[in-house]
């Protein structure tokens, strides 16, 4: 199995915080994003930044992680028989890739998962509290398309179904039937928290979705026409003459799919850019229109 460095993906040090892995991951997901990068190879840098992130960004799986040492990226190794035992997994990693193998180890419940197992005749079951529990992360158009996710329970998967728009902390209860083989008494209810990750151009708002359109002065003065991202394509947005930042536009329609299935709307937000001049003709002229403008804005 080949080594990945994940902290050396999302350019951060092994003892980053969780907010800097977060700022990381987001400013290197929106450069890469297939949607807006032009970029060679922007689809595989994206996934490696986004399976960076998704270990990094748990503790438990980022805990795993660091317990594995660290080697030279593309370097062949092999996890240290605690950990194996520890995460549940051994065998021959030759014909399995780096993120295979996080994949398998928190597929399960139990032990081997941000969330818990019990036993179906525990007595926690009384009362209305789930016999299964666990988290699952999903991605925001996972979120608004639906998604399936796969789940061991004492060795046997289960193929478990994510309706059209989830929330974040969502919970959702779906009933567990014994089957034969399996070593626990009975079946139960698995309970299944919902996490949405992080995006790099969408912010989920309730049914709706946010996003920044940056602008550069020029453009909010004169106006512009320009193309905005969707889940369902591309859509053109005309920014009309005097925008000021932080101005609202309303794409009808083109947010999140709601649970009652209509689809949400899409905010986009003008955000205006300031860079330096690049050139002595483009200070030139930003002189010249500071004179003509004085300080009409005051």
């Amino acid at each position: 199995m080949e080594y990945q460095d994940y902290y050396q993906i999302l350019g951060v040090k092994r003892g980053a915080s969780t907010d800097e892995v977060k700022r990381a991951y987001r400013k290197l997901a929106r450069k890469y994003h297939p949607d807006v990068s032009k970029e060679p190879g922007a689809e595989e840098r994206f996934k490696s930044i986004s399976m960076a992130y998704e270990v990094l960004g748990n503790p438990e799986k980022r805990k795993a992680y660091d317990q594995l040492g660290s080697y030279q990226p593309g370097q062949n190794f092999k996890p240290p028989p605690d950990w194996e035992q520890r995460y549940g997994v051994a065998g021959d990693f030759s014909g399995m890739s780096f993120s295979e193998l996080f994949e398998q180890i928190f597929s399960g419940l139990g032990s081997t998962q941000r969330g818990s197992g019990f036993p179906p005749d525990d007595p926690t079951r009384r009362g209305g509290v789930p016999a299964f529990q666990a988290e699952v992360e999903i991605s925001l158009e996972e979120a608004s398309a639906g998604a399936e996710r796969i789940f061991e329970i004492d060795g046997r998967k289960i193929r478990i179904r994510i309706p059209k728009g989830a929330q974040d902390g969502q919970k959702l209860r779906v009933p567990v039937r014994a089957r034969r083989g399996w070593g626990r008494t009975g079946g139960g209810d698995l309970q299944i928290t919902v996490r949405l990750l992080p995006h790099p151009l969408f912010r989920p708002v309730g049914d709706h979705l946010e996003m920044d359109l940056p602008l550069t002065p020029a453009e909010a003065v004169l106006g512009t026409e320009v193309e905005i991202p969707t889940f369902a394509g591309r859509v053109r947005l005309r920014v009309p003459p005097a925008t000021s930042s932080g101005r609202s536009f309303r794409l009808e329609k083109k947010g999140m799919m709601k649970p009652t299935g209509t689809l949400g709307d899409l905010w986009v937000r003008a955000k205006i850019v300031v860079e330096k001049p690049h050139s002595d003709r483009e200070r030139k002229l930003y002189e010249e229109l500071l004179r003509i403008q004085s300080a009409k804005a005051r």
